[in-house]
């Protein structure tokens, strides 16, 4: 094609699949960001509504949510704790290990729903059946008697600071820093 003449072939409109529209919308191409030198997947409008904060696409301070986590873990294990709340196994370990800024509403709904379901039946396992996977092998689970059943005790200090006395001797500058 020569220069200077529109090209026929070019696509103007560009399909928008975003929560601000019931149904998949064609949207002119200018109502998308260009993001790296290409068009985002959702156009402006659904950018914007996703970012509004009473929307389920908006998220929360982790900080309000970090204490259900720990005590699903504690009290399930990881692995029947992301089976309870629908989220996958390695999501649950970097919200165990890392202190994330920001977590999904929706996500923090399904923790706190079940979090106030397990409250409720007042299940607690042991830790052995956990790690046997006795649930759904159908084996009969031990019963818990004693703090130290629990799958992990709270106050886990002594077992953080043999880590970080390790990173010291192998020489991490910063133990804190490389905290996991």
């Amino acid at each position: 094609m020569p220069r200077g003449k529109p090209n026929p072939r070019r696509i103007n409109a560009k399909l928008c699949f975003g929560p601000s529209h019931e149904n998949p919308t064609w949207k002119n191409i200018t109502d998308f960001n260009i993001v790296k030198g290409r068009r985002w997947y959702e156009c402006k409008s659904c950018h914007a509504h996703r970012r509004k904060t009473r929307t389920n696409y908006s998220r929360v301070p982790f900080e309000r949510v970090g204490f259900a986590i720990t005590e699903l873990v504690n009290r399930l294990g990881k692995a029947e704790a992301s089976r309870r709340i629908g989220i996958s196994k390695q999501q649950i370990s970097h919200y165990c290990n890392h202190d994330p800024r920001w977590i999904r509403k929706q996500t923090a709904v399904k923790i706190l729903r079940a979090l106030s379901a397990l409250r409720a039946t007042e299940e607690v396992r042991h830790k052995d059946s956990i790690h046997a996977g006795a649930y759904l092998r159908g084996i009969p689970e031990k019963k818990v008697t004693a703090r130290v059943h629990l799958y992990k005790r709270d106050g886990d200090e002594q077992n953080w600071k043999r880590t970080a006395n390790r990173r010291i001797s192998v020489g991490v500058k910063n133990p804190t820093a490389a905290r996991g």
